[in-house]
């Protein structure tokens, strides 16, 4: 067992015994469209690239991802299009853990939400009908946003719309 999952174990049993919640973040399965990852040309060295991968996993406030990508810009240069989509990747899913969200998935005309609290869920409902957009309550653990037509083709615009929902919370 290495130094750091020794580390964790021991971080989320004393966590357990406080009843504190857990260090990391919960998952959240993003299933959107379009390229989102690390070019070998933009990181070359792998631990660097593994390094970012895990920190930008263990991010829970979007605070921490912006300080992540001008870390990258002074590394590396300003990001290409795969990574800054990486970035904003991991921006949504702080905002998702945020509002109770699990899941984030793009089905034909609509982004499906799957959330644990149910509280969460109604008010962004609310935020967004009082900005003329729509979230279907489904049942206990899931809701539906219907998608504009000139959404459904582009990843770009996808992202941008489903940041721009969640951001009305």
């Amino acid at each position: 067992m290495g130094y750091e999952l020794y580390c964790r174990l021991l971080e989320g049993a004393v966590r357990g015994l406080k009843k504190m919640p857990p260090a990391e973040p919960p998952p959240v399965n993003i299933d959107l469209p379009g390229d989102a990852w690390l070019p070998r040309e933009y990181v070359p060295d792998f631990r660097a690239k593994i390094d970012i991968y895990r920190r930008l996993s263990r991010a829970t406030a979007e605070r921490q991802v912006d300080d992540l990508a001008a870390e990258l810009t002074d590394r590396f240069g300003p990001p290409p299009d795969e990574a800054r989509r990486l970035l904003d990747f991991a921006k949504l899913r702080c905002r998702a853990i945020d509002l109770g969200i699990d899941s984030i998935t793009r089905h034909p005309g609509m982004i499906m939400i799957g959330h644990h609290d149910r509280t969460k869920i109604d008010r962004l409902r609310q935020a967004a009908a009082k900005k003329n957009r729509v979230i279907r309550i489904v049942d206990q653990k899931t809701a539906v946003a219907p998608l504009h037509a000139d959404t459904l083709g582009d990843p770009n615009k996808l992202l941008a719309s489903v940041r721009s929902l969640l951001a009305l919370a």
